[in-house]
Order: C-alpha cells, then structure tokens, then sequence
C-alpha cells in the first residue's frame, strides 16, 4: 500500500509545525512512522522507508527527530527477512516507545544536574519554547525570583510558555529587541535556553534571536546555559553534510504584499560554543567541547549517511 493517507496528514501537520519545540516534534514524528509500521505490509520497507525520509525533510533542524525515527528505521533495516513481519513491527514499536520513555529520563536527569547550578532567589532569562526549560523552570519555582521572558517573534512562543507557567513564578515578558536593556539592568543571574540541535563544532542552532542574547551574555558576562538531551546532537554536522538553516512563510511578519519590501523570516541561528558557558544533558554538565567527545566517542550511525544527503 501506499503511504497512509492519516501518516501523510500528520507529517504535513509537523512540517507546518513552527511553534513546538523539539521535543514534541520528535514525538509527534515517532508516532507517524509507528501508525505507517503499524499499517504496512505487502511493501513494508518501501512504505515504511519514504515516511522517514518525508519526516527527515519534514523539519531538517530538529536534531532529536533524526535520532528518534532513525533508531526506529535501524530496528527495521538490521531485522528484516530475518524475523518474521508481525516480530518485527513489534519490535520496532518498541524501539520508538522506548526512544520517548528514554527521552522523559533525559529531562528528569537534566533537571537534576541543574540543581547543581540554580541559587535561591535566582532571576533566570530565557527565549522561545523549551519543554526541557519549561520542566526546569517548573520543578524550580520555589528557588526563582523572577523569569525574564522574550516573547520570541514571529509565532510568540515566548509568549506560550509564559502563559503556561503564570500563577508558578512571577514573569517579565518583554519585546525581544529588549533583551540588551534587561541583561544590563536586571542583574540575571544566568540565561536558560532550549537547542533544537547542537553541530559537531559545539554550536547550537535554537530560534532566532538565541545568538544575540549569548552575544550580549558573553558582553555583560552572564553566564549562558543550553539545556538539551544528547540526542539533539545533529548527526547531518557530524557527517560533514551541510545543515541548512530554514525559512518560514513570510507572512507571519507581514502579512500584506507590499511592492518593494522583501521579508526574509528566518527561524533559526547558529551560536558558537565559546558563547556557552555549559551544555547541561543527561550525561552531565560539559563545555561544548566536551560534551562533543563525550557524545562522538560511541557513536555508530554510518547507515545513516545515505538518508541525510
């Protein structure tokens, strides 16, 4: 059979996807390939094999999506014609929830090395959309002052996760070309930000606006923390493939054609890792440097080559 038509649907619902975070993408995409898995059969690894390829281009900067579905698709690959197919779907379904219960650990670890960093009474600033930020800054709401929020243009999602945090810890949302006057005058205690992936190089690449607030972090010398799970490593960098940066519909910054006037709504950038002051994951807290060794040291993905040319 062909790609079912309910797995098209929720693949086209992730690639229009422009305000979850990682995470959820990632999970969202896991469950797509399990509904294809779950409903293939005469060519399974055809079927099977193009939904992964449309969720890899579905969202190309979200580094733990890659990671999620391909450790699914490896499960497939490695047992096929050797088990039967009802074992196989069985098995690669368990790969995929374990992948997500896995991914919940992270954050719970992440948390719990965090508390090693965070002081009582702490003002934290952070930007854009984050369930690991989220979950931090919810389990630490008895040690944190004041949260200063960007609202994160263009779809606000600074704004969402204010929202769900209000009545948890008192909020400060702000424009974002506001970033500047508050590091200089709030006295931060340190800025919080999510990745959607981390590069070979130990940069970070998260929602637009990320770079300036490290750059003016490192100026005023507020220390800068990117909490994210190692599997936002982005396997495309560490191939020495090109990872584009994405462009959204220009209609969300302006949404009336005007002769002459371009708008250019790029979602994400890139930070360099000497702007970071640590990278906190499960595996612990770590330079960029070092959580790239650490990370690289037992990775075994080359079959992965071939999907992400």
């Amino acid at each position: 059979m062909p790609i079912d038509e309910d797995v098209n649907k929720l693949v086209d619902k992730i690639a229009k996807d422009n305000i979850s975070g990682a995470n959820t993408l990632t999970r969202k995409a896991i469950e797509a390939l399990i509904l294809q898995i779950k409903k293939s059969s005469d060519n399974f690894i055809r079927d099977v094999e193009n939904v992964f390829k449309l969720l890899l281009k579905s969202q190309p900067s979200m580094a733990p999506l890659i990671k999620g579905t391909g450790t699914i698709m490896y499960e497939i690959l490695a047992n096929f014609n050797k088990i039967p197919l009802g074992e196989l779907k069985v098995r690669a379904i368990k790969k995929g929830e374990k992948f997500l219960e896995e991914s919940d650990n992270a954050i719970k670890r992440i948390i719990e090395f965090f508390n090693g960093i965070i002081k009582t009474n702490s003002t934290i600033m952070t930007h854009s959309m984050s369930k690991t930020v989220f979950e931090i800054l919810k389990y630490n709401k008895d040690k944190i002052l004041r949260i200063i929020m960007t609202e994160s243009r263009p779809q606000l999602e600074g704004v969402s996760l204010a929202k769900i945090l209000t009545g948890k810890i008192p909020i400060t949302l702000i424009v974002d070309s506001a970033i500047g006057y508050f590091i200089k005058n709030s006295k931060i205690n340190l800025i919080l930000v999510g990745a959607d992936s981390i590069l070979a190089d130990g940069s970070v690449i998260n929602k637009i606006g990320t770079y300036p607030l490290a750059l003016l972090a490192h100026e005023n010398k507020v220390p800068f923390f990117v909490a994210a799970e190692s599997s936002k490593f982005n396997l495309k960098s560490h191939f020495g493939l090109e990872v584009k940066i994405e462009e959204k519909p220009s209609n969300e910054i302006l949404s009336e054609k005007i002769p002459g006037i371009q708008p250019k709504n790029v979602y994400f950038d890139i930070t360099p890792s000497y702007l970071i002051t640590s990278i906190i994951s499960e595996i612990g807290i770590f330079s960029p440097d070092q959580f790239i060794q650490k990370i690289t040291s037992e990775l075994q993905v080359d079959w992965l080559k071939k999907y992400l040319i």
